[in-house]
């Protein structure tokens, strides 16, 4: 359907325009963390960076589906000061097949989010105890650099400035 179209329809039809959409969206996203699943076991960063973009950009366009889909179920239950509306408050005014079609986005959606909070969930995880297991990487050499005084400053312990006295020193600070 084309613009036109959509602000000719009843809201039910516009409804089932945005269901349509959100929910090819949401699977898009579902996809999407699989991805970055894959990209964050191979740790690979720009990978990770074009994911993260795309996943902002797909976030956003859902976001939208449902400010516009509030927006209609407001209308067909004509009550503008409503601030959020379930999809379930819809199945008194829609029977038949929209009533079926209705239910079946309705679970969709459930499954879609649902899925995306469990790939969120993980994918947030793996990603923490990956840092974890890099810092006590990064703790586990840097003692080993500071206990044989290598990469350090020989005789000059007032050159270091105050809170960075027990900081590792990775780098050679000598020219």
């Amino acid at each position: 359907m084309n613009g036109q179209q959509i602000q000719e329809s009843t809201p039910v039809e516009k409804i089932f325009v945005v269901l349509e959409s959100e929910t090819e969206l949401c699977q898009q996203l579902v996809d999407l963390l699989d991805q970055e699943q894959t990209a964050l076991t191979a740790m690979d960063l720009k990978g990770l960076l074009a994911i993260s973009s795309k996943k902002h950009s797909l976030v956003e366009r859902i976001l939208r589906f449902d400010l516009q889909l509030q927006e209609n179920a407001r209308l067909l239950l004509d009550k503008p000061e409503e601030k959020f509306i379930r999809l379930s408050a819809l199945e008194e005014f829609v029977s038949g097949l929209d009533l079926v079609r209705l239910r079946d986005y309705r679970e969709k959606l459930i499954q879609s989010r649902r899925m995306i909070h469990d790939c969120n969930v993980v994918n947030k995880k793996f990603a923490q105890d990956t840092l974890g297991y890099l810092d006590d990487a990064i703790s586990l050499i840097s003692g080993s650099a500071e206990k044989k005084g290598v990469y350090q400053e020989r005789n000059n312990a007032k050159s270091r400035t105050k809170g960075a006295a027990n900081a590792p020193r990775l780098i050679s600070q000598e020219v």
